[in-house]
This record gives C-alpha cells, structure tokens and sequence, in this order.
C-alpha cells in the first residue's frame, strides 16, 4: 500500500489523533497499541463504548491511523470533549511492515470488513481522498465521507521516529 499511495497519490503520511496530553510520552516511547499500555499513562481517544468494542473485537493490540488528519472519530471526541486532540502524522513508511489491516469504515463496527494491503487496493476507493471530485455531484460527496471512515491497523509499536507533531 505504501508504494501505491506514493506513486499515485503522492502520500508521505498517515495520521493519528489523540490527546495532547498523550504527546510527551509518545515523542519519548513511540506509539503503542492499546492493549500494551497502562490505562493510567495515557487518556483515550475512544467513548466507554468504543474502548469495549475495540476490547471484544481485539482490535486494542493495534495502533489505529487514517489516511487524512480528519476522521469522524476525532469530531466526536473534540465534540464530546473527551479530548483536546491533536494529530500525529506517521511516516507512510511504515505501511510497507507485515500484518496491517485495513478497514472500509470505522473498525470497531459488528459488521466491519478487514482487509490486507492486497485486498486494500483493490477494495478501498482513495480516490475521493486525494484528487479533486466535483461536488455539485451529491454521490462524490458520498464517496468522500465514506472513505475519511476508512481505518489503517498497525499491530505494532510505532517508534518516535516514524511520528511528528502535525
């Protein structure tokens, strides 16, 4: 995927938002999952409800990244204001490690495909991400807000070097 994104699109980062709170100890330690930290050292990003559904699905051993630094999960948080969020952008790098899952939405939904970076490609329209639509056209509208839902699964340790401030 990562090769795809930058020959096509031209895509240096992923993203991940979280509370600024969190930042210091990122930029020194890197990236976790959730299930590899102390739920005292870090706040959350996710409702009681996500948390317990990320919880159900195992989706807790992976660090959680978009392909742009707007996702309706930040808007929630921000809006809720559970978090003062701040995004992290993620060198594209790092999609080219094993065992990254994709998803066509927000992942922790019952009903939530997954995807490798193989079927990623073929299944994923980045399209509406990264070049201009015209949007007088109501359906391109459609096909930009589904895709900012689409998910990135990291099931490892991002280290502070792959990761900046945005």
């Amino acid at each position: 995927m990562n090769r795809r994104l930058k020959e096509k699109y031209g895509v240096d980062y992923i993203y991940h938002f979280t509370d600024t709170k969190n930042v210091d100890k990122i930029q020194e330690i890197g990236l976790y999952p959730r299930n590899m930290l102390d739920d005292d050292s870090y706040t959350p990003g996710g409702n009681e409800w996500s948390i317990d559904a990320d919880n159900m699905f195992g989706l807790d051993s992976y660090v959680h990244c978009c392909f742009l630094p707007n996702h309706p999960m930040e808007y929630l948080a921000r809006k809720e204001g559970r978090i003062i969020p701040i995004w992290l952008k993620i060198n594209a790098e790092i999609l080219s490690k094993p065992k990254i899952r994709y998803t066509p939405g927000v992942s922790n939904r019952s009903d939530m495909n997954f995807y490798d970076n193989e079927e990623a490609k073929k299944n994923l329209d980045l399209l509406p991400l990264y070049e201009y639509l015209d949007w007088k056209i109501p359906e391109n509208g459609e096909r930009r807000r589904d895709a900012e839902k689409y998910e990135i699964l990291l099931p490892f340790i991002i280290p502070p070097n792959y990761i900046e401030v945005y």
